[in-house]
């Protein structure tokens, strides 16, 4: 596990890459107890893949790279921490056949996902909604000819908690 500031506040990364904790300025921890961020879940026209067990992980002064190989699929992850957390997230076709991304899904584990502890801001690609402790793609399915990718940016940084969100 590696630990970096992030703002005032702190993330904790797995060994795998995953965050298993951000901890917000004040002191109080924003993810479950049960689950890590950033791991997921790709549906394509070929069948569902999860990302969760990496088959490279790649350490930085700043954060961490990660590799998935999802069947014909590469997901490439790079997550930075400083000032901002900012994700990129990057899901490329290696076959010699269009394949179509009908869902993808990011774990988000908040204790609240109505809690505005953590705000997520899209950078870069579709718009992702929060539901059950994922962040969803909504854009509709996307195809991706081989060799080509298809990439999404987000920037997380703190917000104000209320004093009535419950920590349990």
């Amino acid at each position: 596990m590696e630990i970096f500031g992030c703002g005032a506040g702190t993330a904790y990364v797995a060994d795998d890459g995953a965050v298993d904790q951000a901890v917000h300025p004040d002191g109080r921890q924003l993810l479950l107890d049960h689950g890590v961020w950033g791991n997921g879940v790709v549906t394509t026209n070929q069948g569902g893949h999860r990302f969760d067990d990496p088959v490279l992980v790649r350490w930085r002064q700043s954060g961490i790279d990660v590799l998935h190989q999802l069947g014909p699929l590469e997901v490439r992850i790079g997550r930075r921490f400083g000032e901002q957390w900012i994700e990129t997230y990057e899901i490329r076709n290696t076959s010699t056949e269009p394949i179509e991304i009908e869902s993808i899904k990011v774990s988000a584990p908040y204790r609240d996902p109505a809690d505005p502890g953590l705000t997520v801001q899209l950078l870069e690609g579709q718009p992702f909604s929060t539901g059950e402790h994922y962040l969803h793609s909504t854009g509709g399915a996307i195809t991706l000819a081989p060799g080509s990718s298809y990439r999404w940016t987000w920037q997380l940084s703190w917000g104000e908690i209320p004093p009535a969100v419950d920590e349990g």
